[in-house]
């Protein structure tokens, strides 16, 4: 066993956190209030390799006071937000920055000019309700949080305060003109709440989570004299000037893993884990990932850790392509979860102001249209979210004008949504007649003065802010994303003085990544100085351990070393193994790497790799048969291709798949909340099969389903478990027809995932013994899935590999083979006994030739080994073999890849899933029903794959690419209701038809059911002599369906291949052994 000695420093752990943190470099990439927070606490830890890359000419960020005249306005943030545990007030009150002399805008904000008297006491019961109910919905968070739950949870906080309005109107008389003022001021306040959450629409607010916020104490519209320039400026005074680079976009963070064929590197060994990314028994100063950050302008920047501070908008826009490795699947539902809307501001300036200090004119609506331009609709929230022609109402999304401290000439007109989106794209002309038109109907005076000047901020546009800032959205209450989860560090796992380390390679910050202050330029602040702090600690804590480690050779580095290979000098090969898939080269360079290279390996088709085909068109790779490394711990395939460099990063460059729209074949798209809920029900019922439902309802523990309790087939327990669902939620009739058609699709992701014709001849012993490898399921490659093929073959001599033999016959029992039958002679093998005593296997090619051994290792596909079970063999199977075979189920799944000239897809979409609703199909389409959905394709921005199972699948492969092209096509066009282009190519798959393999990988059918040694039955070898000391195995069996825990996976065959290599050599060990005694 290899050691590595590495001595203890004498340094104390204090003193090597000061001097890692003095060496650690680190990019800030953004200057805005939480990126200035992070480079100035990092200085306060000691930091002086510090670099902000800021995108704008300008630091601030969000917060921008412009200059304005004679002085400044706020283009960005306004007020700040509470007193009580406030940072920024506390800096600002300690730096003597707050105004305390202005007017109280508060005394003015309930004044309505527009109105009358009378219609003012009606805005005045109204504006209290609608208090009072945002109180509530405010308290739905508390509430649910001490298991308080609602008895009907609302959708969103536009659905909740409509309701209560309605309710509020059942309780409450009001004349037909009143009526008008009630929903005019219920419209105002909802243009308020806008502003306030910075959405486009209330009902993309999650109502159960808006408590998640954190009001602080105290008055919640504090102002700066100078604006929040002077907040800028003094987070400006306590940072190095040279730490901060201005034009300095950044268009791409990679990271670059401590290499592990290094010399200076040694694998250290983890009990019970899978291989790590990165490991080194030396200091960390020489094992940190290496960071590269690229700027649009071509500079580069290297680092040890980045700290991100881009606005959600930006991350929403770019993080797809921005990340290398891509962010892990996590970040990004946070990333598309979490809301960001726009909330701008129009500066209008006139020669003679007509408005006194203070004064507030806010806007009502009073021709009965709300401030989309719609009809209000009783309870219809329709009616407030969808969105008439803007170029005719943008304004209308306009709040109110209020007048400017220290610019008594100007009024401020506050404007969100769709309408401030629209409105940046428009000329300042219309801009200032826009407002200037709705300021002249709210004062009633149409011959009022137009401003000579218009100013204004266009956030959405702003390609470096993208909106304002951030809300919790209804999408986090279906998929639990919150802002702590965008938080969350991209941490790579190191060995630091034998101690395995997270290491904080990017970080987070930002408003929207504060959990109760997002939104806030206080919890932009706060979350700056939380990522300085954390990286601070990392090196205190990392630092802090003074024992060396020693490394130990990892099982991995004994199995796959590197090491010359000379091909056999015999004739007449030791071992003949049938198939140069997965599971034979497997086999062979187990035995090449243990000085066992006596062997041929015969393959029927002209190239290795069996069912892995990586398909190259134009500069992509397509994979027509293996797709993905499923798993980490305990998978060798996962394992092999890490110590090979073959894999993309395996936590943020996989796939993800049966994921994106769900659309149905009306053109519409379902909520993703119906279809999470019914996936998550079906989930559910999957685990149960699994051996791990609760064993009565009022437990919380878990026991596997004894064999007694397992049902008929797997169709049979999810049709039945589902329809008790069904039964149990008393669904609608339209609502539970969609959930049965969201079932479907779930039927037929099964089908494929199982590659079975149909989940009711599919046994429960299937996913109650399969067994998942933890960790990430769908890791890529980064040049295809022959990259383990090439690496398998340079470890096995290229002579002992013959391609274009496919073996007729596998004679085994009681026959000689005869001299004048084969090629070579027979003498060449050996006159030991027992290859004399006519027990000597040999192989029938279909060329005719004959090829004698002593074993023969087959590793054909079940599919094949299924259908010529009655001629392969000679003599026949026993009986015991053959009845275990049938068991054995083996379909056909296949992929469809259509590649465009241009993607009509964007980046973010994870896919179209096909849900059957009408199942209007033309008869000869029929076989699209077989299709889950269409997925795009790593690596390939052009392409989409259509996955297909079952008997449709079979079809598919007997029409042209045209026919198969022009239905695909309508299919995407019915489901996704729009034009789709032509795809300029097709590239498909036909396992199936292939006559060395006849379909794709093996599940377990109902007929396994019957015994519980079924699978060992198949895969125990027929032997010489069982009475023997030493049983010969004289025909062994491999791949993918013999193996009883990762059947139907790559890393299934790779281990049945080590695992009968193993078999051999532990044969002819102890044979040696009894020869010698």
């Amino acid at each position: 066993m290899k050691k590595l000695s590495a001595m203890a420093s004498p340094e104390s752990g204090s003193s090597r956190a000061a001097n890692e943190v003095r060496s650690a470099k680190v990019i800030v990439v953004g200057a805005g209030v939480s990126g200035l927070a992070v480079a100035k606490r990092l200085s306060e830890h000691g930091f002086t390799d510090v670099t902000i890359l800021e995108a704008r000419d300008r630091p601030g960020g969000r917060t921008y006071s412009k200059p304005f005249g004679d002085s400044y306005v706020e283009f960005g943030a306004q007020w700040i937000h509470g007193q009580e545990g406030n940072a920024i007030y506390n800096i600002a009150k300690e730096h003597n920055l707050l105004d305390e002399s202005g007017y109280d805008f508060k005394e003015q904000f309930y004044v309505f000019h527009q109105l009358t008297p009378a219609e003012s006491d009606v805005t005045r019961v109204v504006n209290a309700f609608f208090n009072e109910a945002s109180e509530r919905c405010n308290q739905l968070y508390t509430n649910l949080s001490k298991g308080n739950m609602p008895e009907a949870l609302p959708i969103s906080v536009g659905h909740f305060l409509r309701r209560e309005l309605l309710d509020h109107l059942r309780h409450n008389t009001y004349s037909p003109e009143q009526m008008k003022i009630v929903e005019a001021c219920y419209d105002w306040n909802v243009r308020i709440q806008h502003e306030i959450h910075g959405c486009s629409s209330l009902t993309d607010v999650s109502a159960m989570l808006l408590g998640l916020y954190k009001e602080c104490d105290g008055d919640h519209l504090v102002e700066l004299k100078n604006c929040y320039r002077d907040i800028v400026e003094l987070l400006l005074g306590e940072i190095p000037s040279n730490w901060l680079q201005y034009n300095k976009a950044v268009k791409a963070i990679g990271i670059s893993l401590a290499n592990l064929a290094s010399s200076n590197f040694l694998p250290v060994r983890k009990a019970s884990s899978h291989l790590k990314t990165s490991f080194a028994a030396v200091p960390l100063g020489t094992n940190r990932p290496l960071i590269t950050v690229t700027c649009e302008d071509g500079s580069t920047y290297k680092a040890d850790h980045v700290v991100v501070t881009l606005p959600l908008g930006c991350l929403k826009a770019l993080a797809s392509r921005l990340f290398d490795p891509p962010l892990p699947e996590k970040k990004m539902l946070a990333i598309r979860s979490l809301g960001y809307g726009t909330v701008d501001k129009v500066f209008l300036r006139y020669a003679n102001p007509f408005w006194k200090p203070g004064e507030i004119f806010h806007v009502f609506w009073l021709d009965g249209l709300n401030h989309c331009g719609n009809k209000v609709d009783e309870d219809d929230m329709s009616s407030w979210v969808t969105h008439s022609q803007l170029n005719t109402s943008w304004f209308r999304y306009i709040g109110r004008f209020n007048s400017i401290r220290h610019h008594s000439d100007v009024l401020c007109a506050w404007i969100t949504g769709e309408g401030a989106k629209f409105m940046e794209t428009l000329s300042d002309e219309d801009v200032l007649n826009g407002c200037h038109n709705v300021l002249c109907q709210v004062l009633k005076n149409p011959e009022l003065a137009k401003p000579w000047h218009v100013d204004r901020s266009t956030w959405n546009a702003d390609p470096f802010s993208r909106g304002s800032y951030s809300y919790i959205s209804v999408a986090c209450d279906a998929n639990g994303s919150l802002p702590n989860d965008l938080a969350e560090p991209i941490y790579e796992s190191v060995i630091h003085f034998g101690t395995e380390v997270t290491y904080p390679a990017v970080l987070f910050a930002g408003e929207a990544t504060h959990q109760q202050f997002y939104s806030t330029v206080h919890g932009a602040y706060e979350s700056g100085i939380r990522e300085a702090d954390r990286l601070a600690d990392f090196y205190a804590k990392a630092c802090s351990s003074h024992e060396p480690a020693y490394g130990v050779v990892t099982e991995l580095e004994d199995m796959f070393p590197c090491k010359d290979l000379a091909p056999s000098n015999s004739d007449n090969p030791r071992v003949v193994i049938v198939g140069a898939g997965a599971a034979g080269l497997s086999a062979a360079y187990k035995l090449a790497l243990k000085g066992h290279t006596n062997f041929v390996i015969l393959e029927a088709q002209n190239t290795a790799g069996g069912r892995i085909h990586s398909y190259h068109y134009e500069d992509k790779v397509l994979e027509l048969g293996a797709q993905w490394v499923h798993g980490e711990e305990g998978n060798l395939l996962y394992g092999f291709a890490m110590s090979n460099g073959l894999l993309a990063d395996s936590r943020r460059q996989s796939s993800p798949e049966g994921r994106g729209h769900f659309c149905t074949d009306q053109g519409t798209r379902l909520s993703k909340e119906v279809v999470e809920e019914v996936v998550a029900v079906l989930d559910k019922i999957k685990e149960e099969l699994c051996g791990r439902r609760a064993r009565r309802a009022n437990t919380k523990t878990t026991e596997p389903l004894g064999l007694d309790e397992l049902p008929t087939s797997v169709g049979e327990y999810m049709r039945s478990r589902f329809h008790q669902y069904l039964v149990q939620h008393g669904e609608l009739e339209d609502i539970a027809k969609i959930k049965w058609a969201i079932y479907d699709w779930y039927w037929r992701f099964e089908v494929i995932d199982n590659s079975c014709y149909s989940l009711d001849e599919l046994s429960c012993k299937s996913y109650e013994e399969f067994e998942d490898c933890p960790g990430v399921r769908n890791i890529n490659f980064k040049n295809g899935f022959s990259s383990v093929v090439k690496t398998l073959l340079s470890g096995i001599p290229e002579a002992n590999i013959r391609y274009g033999k496919p073996v007729r016959r596998v004679h085994w029992d009681r026959v000689q083979a005869s001299t004048r039958h084969t090629k070579t002679p027979r003498l060449s093998i050996s006159n030991s006994e027992e290859t004399i005593r006519e027990k000597v296997p040999y192989v029938e090619c279909d060329d005719g030739e004959i090829i004698l051994c002593r074993h023969v290792l087959l590793t054909v596909s079940a599919g094949y080994l299924k259908r010529h079970v009655d001629d392969l063999f000679h003599p026949c199977l026993p009986q015991k073999k053959r009845q275990a075979l049938k068991g054995i189920g083996f379909g056909t799944i296949n992929k469809i890849y259509l590649i465009f000239a241009q993607p009509f897809w964007g980046p973010a979409d994870e896919g179209f899933q096909l849900i059957w609703l009408e199942d209007k199909l033309d008869p000869k389409d029929w076989w699209l029903r077989g299709i889950s959905g269409f997925d795009p394709v790593y690596g390939n921005p052009n392409a989409l794959v259509a996955w297909i199972g079952g008997t449709a699948s079979e079809y598919m492969e007997t029409l042209s690419d045209r026919l198969v092209s022009d239905a695909c096509v309508r299919a995407l066009r019915m489901f996704l209701s729009r034009d789709i282009p032509e795809p300029k190519a097709v590239v498909r798959s036909f396992w199936n038809s292939n006559p060395y393999v006849l379909g794709s990988y093996s599940n377990r059918q109902l007929p396994y059911e019957a015994s519980e040694t079924l699978l060992e039955t198949f895969y125990e070898p027929l032997v010489l002599d069982r009475a023997a000391k030493v049983e010969w195995p004289l025909v062994l069996f491999a791949g993918e369906a013999t193996d009883k825990d990762f059947y139907s996976t790559v890393h299934g065959a790779m281990r049945s291949g080590f695992r009968e290599a193993d078999r051999l050599i532990n044969f002819w060990r102890k044979r040696s052994e009894i020869q010698v005694k």
